[in-house]
């Protein structure tokens, strides 16, 4: 079962400002070596940020889930999986929202991820484990 990324407004907003900040420095400061640093720079941020607008999904098979992030990518078993929490705020994650399921997986970190139907995926993941804890 494939669940589609969610993408907030702040996101789209952030990656407008950060654009919008250097092609206005590049217009009032004209081309010079340290502009032209800057937007190498805002190119090489855009590859990053713009691909998760499209390519921003979770599959969830019996045998291992998938999360896609722009490019990118993450695999995990469902058995390893100790416990499920929701989370609101911002941290470093595969996830264009504040609104953000947290998954925890036995002897690593935890991944958090931002669905639009976080619910739904929660359900799933429960249904193929069942030795998941989930919290509230």
């Amino acid at each position: 079962m494939t669940f589609k990324g969610k993408v907030s407004v702040w996101w789209c907003a952030l990656i407008a400002v950060i654009n919008g900040i250097e092609i206005a420095s590049a217009i009032y400061a004209g081309i010079s070596v340290t502009v032209g640093v800057g937007i190498l720079m805002l190119v090489v941020l855009d590859l990053i940020l713009i691909p998760t607008l499209f390519n921003n999904r979770v599959t969830v098979t019996k045998k291992e889930i998938v999360i896609q992030f722009g490019f990118l990518q993450k695999v995990l078993s469902p058995k390893d999986i100790t416990r499920i929490k929701k989370v609101k705020g911002f941290s470093a994650a595969f996830a264009a929202s504040e609104d953000r399921v947290g998954i925890e997986i036995r002897g690593r970190n935890a991944v958090f991820v931002s669905l639009k139907d976080n619910d739904a995926f929660v359900k799933e993941l429960m249904r193929i484990n069942k030795r998941i804890q989930f919290m509230i």
